[in-house]
C-alpha cells in the first residue's frame, strides 16, 4: 500500500498480536469490574500491583460475576450496533464526498483500505 517494502511491514498485523494485547487488558477489566460490582474496591495503583489471584474472591458474590458478565455482553450488543451504524451510514457517505484529492485520501485512509485490504 505504501510502496517502500519498510513502511509495508508497519501496516500488517500478525493474528497474535491482537490476543496478545488485547486479552490482559480485558483480563484486568474483568477482575476490576468484579472488584466493583462486589464492593472490593481497592485503588487502581494497588489493583495493578496486586496478583489477580491473591485478591479475596471468597468475598466476591456471584451476583457481582452476573453483573460483569451481563455488562460485558451488553457492551459487545451496543457495539456492534454502533459499529454497524457507523460503517453504514458515515463511511459509505460517496454520494456528499467532496470530489477533491485530499478527500478522497482522506476517506480512503480512514476506511477504504478496510475494503481493499479486509484481512489487514
Amino acid at each position: 500500500m505504501f510502496g517502500p517494502d519498510f513502511l509495508e511491514m508497519f501496516t500488517l498485523t500478525k493474528w497474535f498480536v491482537v490476543p496478545t494485547i488485547w486479552l490482559p487488558i480485558a483480563g484486568f477489566l474483568f477482575v476490576r469490574s468484579v472488584t466493583q460490582f462486589s464492593g472490593i474496591n481497592p485503588p487502581l495503583s494497588e489493583l495493578i500491583k496486586t496478583n489477580p489471584l491473591s485478591l479475596p474472591w471468597d468475598r466476591v458474590p456471584p451476583a457481582a460475576v452476573v453483573q460483569t458478565l451481563c455488562c460485558f455482553f451488553l457492551g459487545n450488543v451496543v457495539w456492534t450496533f454502533l459499529e454497524y451504524t457507523l460503517h453504514r451510514f458515515l463511511f459509505h457517505i460517496d454520494e456528499w464526498l467532496p470530489d477533491r484529492p485530499a478527500a478522497l485520501t482522506l476517506h480512503f485512509m480512514m476506511h477504504g483500505v478496510h475494503h481493499y485490504l479486509p484481512m489487514d
